[in-house]
């Protein structure tokens, strides 16, 4: 799983490589552990690729959870 660019002032690209096709879940929580955002994806292909807008964040530091059934990752996000 790769994020970029992080910090990031609107956006979060999201990369992930999966041999097998399934669900993608995220949830973007701040540091005091509330859901601001959850989304789903259905991934497709080996290199699965895709956008988190973030625009309507505030400035601070976020953990994004990436779960897909093999895949169960926590990323620190910083929103400039």
């Amino acid at each position: 799983v790769s994020v970029s660019p992080n910090p990031t002032l609107s956006e979060i690209n999201i990369q992930i490589q999966s041999p097998i096709s399934n669900e993608l879940t995220w949830t973007l929580r701040n540091v005091l552990g509330q859901t601001l955002k959850i989304g789903k994806k259905a991934v497709s292909s080996e290199i699965f690729k895709f956008v988190i807008d973030l625009e309507d964040v505030s400035q601070g530091m976020y953990l994004l959870q990436i779960e897909n059934g093999t895949i169960k990752k926590t990323i620190k996000i910083q929103k400039l």
